[in-house]
């Protein structure tokens, strides 16, 4: 069994996973459909599913929903102006493609992902002229990854939102109260919306939560073991929660009720379960801020 990383990661994330997909791969009795997308779940069971030129229909016993979460737009005026990136695709063109984005960033967020961008952007040989934040100045700086560009003397715009880009052709500046900033990229690290279309189209429970202004999140309704339905499972980015500790507890719990439900394991894997339930309780208690919606 691939070590489990509550203690942290020692290696990349793309190197972990690559590790553990091998080892699924090679588990005896499963099956890895490359490739496919499910893209719907009929009232009788059936898990439609695709890839170039073949169609599934999958009737599993049971079923977890691991689709994570993609990036959110911000809506404000000339939004799609070359030059404004959001944060998933400007990561994948500088770790991925190994391209420098441009010469002077600006990154609009409301969350503290948006100062790992920033610190991302500096690697890169990116200047940042500034973070325009949605959030207070209490808020902002209880994350350690703020407090470091704070220390770097990079401005820091509290309560404010991007009004509006400027530019014709290309971006060349940002528009946020009464100021304005040049530049020729902007990174909008937004609220992530959770890939759970799927598990909605199973089971319509669920909470909105406003995440800002523009932006909202949709959680469905699941118990401890991660249930959102009978045979359902939703975990990690899907679920509206974000991490490697968290997504990989819950998923550690989804899969082990999964197994228990359908008559695998015994005691030891009850114990199991029940400590990563103490584990992700806990995990979820210690981080400031977190109402817990079961």
């Amino acid at each position: 069994m691939v070590s489990a990383p509550e203690g942290g990661l020692q290696v990349p994330r793309c190197v972990y996973t690559a590790k553990l997909t091998k080892k699924v791969e090679g588990l005896t009795g499963c099956r890895v459909l490359k490739g496919a997308t499910a893209f719907a779940w009929y009232d009788d069971g059936y898990l439609a599913l695709s890839r170039p030129g073949e169609f599934w229909e999958v009737r599993p016993g049971r079923a977890i929903i691991a689709t994570g979460s993609y990036d959110n737009p911000m809506v404000f005026e000339n939004n799609d102006l070359p030059g404004i990136f959001l944060s998933g695709g400007l990561q994948r063109l500088m770790h991925r493609f190994f391209i420098r984005p441009g010469h002077r960033a600006v990154v609009a967020t409301c969350n503290d992902g948006g100062y790992s961008i920033a610190q991302q952007l500096l690697d890169c040989w990116v200047n940042v002229a500034g973070i325009i934040d949605e959030r207070s100045e209490n808020e902002i700086f209880t994350s350690p990854q703020a407090k470091k560009i704070k220390e770097m003397r990079i401005p820091v715009f509290s309560g404010q939102t991007v009004t509006a880009a400027i530019g014709r052709k290309h971006l060349t500046g940002v528009v946020f109260g009464n100021r304005r900033l040049s530049c020729d990229v902007l990174c909008t690290a937004g609220a992530r919306t959770p890939a759970n279309e799927l598990a909605f189209h199973r089971s319509c429970e669920g909470t909105y939560i406003l995440e800002s202004e523009n932006q909202f999140t949709r959680k469905p309704k699941t118990d401890t073991t991660m249930r959102g339905a009978a045979d359902m499972f939703v975990v990690g980015g899907a679920n509206g929660d974000h991490g490697v500790h968290l997504g990989w507890l819950e998923g550690k719990i989804a899969g082990l009720t999964a197994a228990l439900d359908l008559g695998h394991g015994g005691k030891q894997e009850e114990i199991e379960r029940q400590d990563a339930m103490r584990v992700l309780d806990t995990l979820r208690q210690s981080q400031e801020g977190f109402t817990s919606p079961r």
